[in-house]
């Protein structure tokens, strides 16, 4: 459950610009989006059908839904892999230099669609020069301790996904 203050409706240009902003769609035909500005620019992720597909989304209002401003990346080490060792599968969370990612496909200059890291969340402690951490299961939630509610969870290792609130 979602508290009035929580979240507001809109589209991209409502989104947080200092952090990381869940869009939760509001009807069936929609999907559920991360909105990000770590990496400098206003970037959405695609969690649903388009899963994991990323563009840069500026003021667009193409797309509009429940704004949660706030939200977290929490990680499940028990998921944990090395990058630097096996390819980081899309919808991977990676830990390196001093921010979090998500490995999705972005159309480049000419329109060619490649994996990438999209910056998620930036400012953390930094990691050893040339070191990272993959993570195959992670979920997104707002709030803490016992006030912690799980927005949309991904499981990689059986190619599952979850969006609901859940206390």
């Amino acid at each position: 459950m979602l508290r009035g203050a929580e979240f507001t409706v809109g589209s991209f240009p409502e989104a947080d610009a200092n952090g990381l902003t869940m869009m939760l769609p509001r009807r069936s035909s929609d999907e559920p989006i991360l909105i990000t500005f770590a990496g400098g620019e206003k970037v959405a992720v695609y969690l649903g059908q388009h899963k994991y597909n990323a563009c840069p989304c500026g003021d667009s209002e193409a797309r509009k839904g429940l704004l949660i401003a706030g939200v977290e990346i929490e990680v499940d080490e028990g998921s944990l892999f090395d990058p630097e060792y096996e390819d980081a599968p899309p919808g991977s969370v990676v830990r390196a230099d001093a921010g979090l990612s998500i490995v999705a496909r972005m159309a480049d200059n000419h329109n060619l669609t490649r994996l990438q890291p999209v910056a998620l969340v930036s400012g953390l402690s930094p990691c050893r020069e040339r070191s990272s951490a993959g993570f195959r299961k992670w979920q997104v939630v707002l709030g803490d301790a016992e006030e912690k509610r799980v927005l949309f969870a991904v499981d990689l290792t059986t190619n599952s996904q979850m969006a609901g609130t859940t206390n």
